[in-house]
């Protein structure tokens, strides 16, 4: 599975019980990752690390706000107007307005861009388990639908809660204040001594694998 081709068969249904192991297995793991991320990078920041979110929908859709905040993070400004940085991200947006396909680095499959393409490929059982399992990243990101506000639709509500989530529903699309806590915190805006952090990447504490091998 890569980026720019598709297997030659339908893995969800000519393989179901593979497909059923295989995506539970991926969520299991995705949620150990971004548990890892989240207390170090997010609920511990000024102890660990902190970073800057930029979802992948956002910079398709408008790529200036989201590569300004990456460059302020990077640059460690609050503020990048009148700077180099700032006019070289005006012009790259001018570029893809002219150019759409300009900062493609690969061939892309034709269901690349369409949300939700493979939608189909999940049953309802795994469904339940990925909205149950990964209920915190989903909100916090906005990836469900506005739990307060049904009249208000969100293009990237890519799974749906009939019901808001009793204990998740305060997180959703909280990651833009997490990015502003972020941005003040490596400008040391935020009250805090600044700092330089120092992370060691792969710490044995932290480390899992992410196939678990069968040796039988």
């Amino acid at each position: 599975m890569n980026h720019s081709v598709k297997p030659d068969w339908d893995f969800a249904t000519e393989y179901p019980a593979w497909w059923d192991w295989w995506v539970r297995h991926q969520v299991d793991k995705m949620k150990k990752y971004f548990d890892v991320v989240f207390k170090h990078s997010i609920d511990e920041m000024e102890k660990h690390n902190p970073i800057y979110i930029v979802r992948y929908e956002d910079m398709v859709k408008d790529s200036v706000p989201s590569t300004t905040g990456i460059l302020s993070f990077l640059l460690e400004m609050e503020d990048i107007s009148g700077t180099n940085a700032e006019r070289r991200v005006n012009h790259f947006a001018e570029l893809k307005k002219q150019n759409p396909n300009i900062d493609r680095a690969y061939v892309t499959k034709t269901t690349t861009g369409v949300a939700n393409a493979n939608a189909d490929k999940y049953t309802p059982e795994l469904l339940a388990y990925i909205k149950h399992e990964l209920a915190h990243f989903l909100h916090f990101f906005g990836y469900v639908n506005n739990p307060d506000k049904d009249d208000e639709p969100n293009e990237n509500a890519y799974l749906i809660y009939d019901e808001p989530h009793p204990e998740e529903s305060q997180n959703y699309y909280k990651f833009h204040e997490a990015n502003t806590r972020a941005l003040r915190r490596v400008c040391g805006t935020d009250g805090s001594e600044k700092r330089i952090y120092k992370y060691k990447v792969n710490n044995p504490d932290y480390c899992f694998d992410m196939i678990t091998p069968n040796i039988n």
